[in-house]
């Protein structure tokens, strides 16, 4: 299922990767910010295999760059969402033509 989606593909993962190395240079290894950055992407990447999680908000008070990041990831998860509603429509319709026609 991972390539049926932008953010679901080798390079969403590989990017994933670089980014969370340079957050945990920018925000400390054991940062609060990192670990919530983490949760979220990883909610992201977990609607990839079938789930359809939305990522909590960035706590109050963090930068200007989570939050940004936030909003990023926050629209990844929505558009895997309507990706699968459409996905999952098309194969109501798919079934209802294939009904009709055998009729």
């Amino acid at each position: 299922m991972k390539d049926h989606f932008l953010n679901c593909a080798d390079d969403a993962f590989r990017n994933a990767t670089e980014t969370l190395q340079a957050r945990a240079k920018e925000w400390v290894k054991a940062s609060p910010y990192l670990f919530d950055w983490i949760h979220a992407q990883d909610t992201v990447f977990n609607n990839c295999s079938g789930s359809a999680a939305i990522p909590a908000p960035a706590p109050a008070g963090s930068p200007a760059l989570l939050l940004a990041q936030h909003e990023r990831i926050l629209e990844l998860a929505l558009f895997v969402g309507l990706c699968k509603a459409v996905e999952g429509l098309a194969g109501v319709v798919a079934l209802a033509v294939i009904s009709q026609s055998s009729q």
